[in-house]
């Protein structure tokens, strides 16, 4: 079993994304355990929280090459950034593609020639596509026409990053929907809990809507920090310890606001995520936050906002 208590001390993390929603969780939590991390940020982003991260202003969506140089030697390379728009295909593609795979690609052959041993790479477990039974990281990756140009960018960094194995260990993340404090509507569990606020209805395929293992943040984050103890490359995927239909969780949801949950009927069949977290478990850890806690978390905050 991998070591809950990972000691990164000397060791120097390149990030991108710590701005945002799982990097600024991973970024203190880098730091908590003696690493030394070099947030790559949009120019103008401004970290959360209290920290002393180094940062480096750098585009993704462009050449970033000279800003790379005031970096320096690192042991790891952690790409969690993501450009905005991502929902809406076809504008922003040249961004998206730009940031999930250039500069990914990038990040790799700078860290090969400046002594970086790992590589960890923010995917989706999306690119499975939707099945009825847990989804293995030997599954294979649905086709081009049915993964949308998002997910489509995701499995190409994966493939591409791949080369990159005789001279990195790669690890490839698969997260299965992220949730907790402080997550926009654009995601499916802050969504579903700003409606129930609301007093809006759900729509949910057969009225149950499909079965899910999210993640809550906090175990994300820790299972992330965790890839960096790995010796050999492989994909994983990064799910919660429950599986539940949407309906379950939007019931959770509803208790905590103490408001009852409308249900809209969808006729059609729900598209269930589930991913298989046996290798998750073997390699990274168990998430340690249910369903439960984590939604009466997310809740809580928002009453308080």
């Amino acid at each position: 079993m991998p070591s809950p208590n990972i000691d990164l001390t000397g060791s120097h993390v390149l990030l991108t994304g710590a701005a945002g929603f799982l990097g600024s969780r991973l970024l203190r939590l880098l730091q908590s355990r003696g690493a030394t991390v070099t947030a790559l940020i949009r120019p103008g982003a401004l970290l959360a929280g209290d920290t002393n991260a180094r940062t480096v202003e750098a585009d993704l969506s462009g050449d970033f090459s000279p800003d790379l140089q005031q970096v320096g030697g690192v042991d790891a390379i952690i790409h969690l950034a993501q450009a905005g728009g991502w929902r809406d295909f076809p504008s922003q593609t040249g961004a998206i593609a730009a940031v999930s795979i250039a500069a990914a690609a990038r990040l790799a052959e700078y860290g090969v020639s400046h002594g970086a041993r790992q590589f960890i790479l923010a995917s989706s477990g999306g690119i499975y596509g939707p099945s009825a039974q847990a989804l293995t990281e030997d599954a294979p990756i649905r086709p081009t026409s049915e993964l949308g140009f998002y997910l489509q960018a995701k499995a190409s960094a994966e493939t591409l990053l791949q080369c990159f194995e005789p001279h990195l260990v790669v690890s490839r993340l698969r997260y299965f929907f992220i949730y907790g404090p402080g997550q926009s509507e654009d995601f499916l569990i802050a969504r579903i809990s700003r409606s129930i606020a609301r007093g809006e209805s759900i729509r949910l395929a057969e009225a149950c809507g499909p079965r899910l293992n999210p993640i809550y943040v906090d175990d994300a984050a820790r299972a992330t920090m965790a890839a960096l103890d790995l010796k050999e490359s492989c994909a994983i995927n990064v799910a919660g310890p429950e599986i539940a239909s949407l309906r379950e969780i939007a019931e959770l949801i509803a208790n905590v606001w103490n408001h009852r949950v409308a249900i809209e009927p969808v006729d059609k069949s729900p598209d269930h995520y589930v991913g298989a977290t046996d290798r998750m478990v073997k390699l990274l850890g168990s998430p340690t936050i249910g369903l439960k806690d984590g939604i009466s978390r997310v809740c809580h905050l928002e009453k308080a906002e």
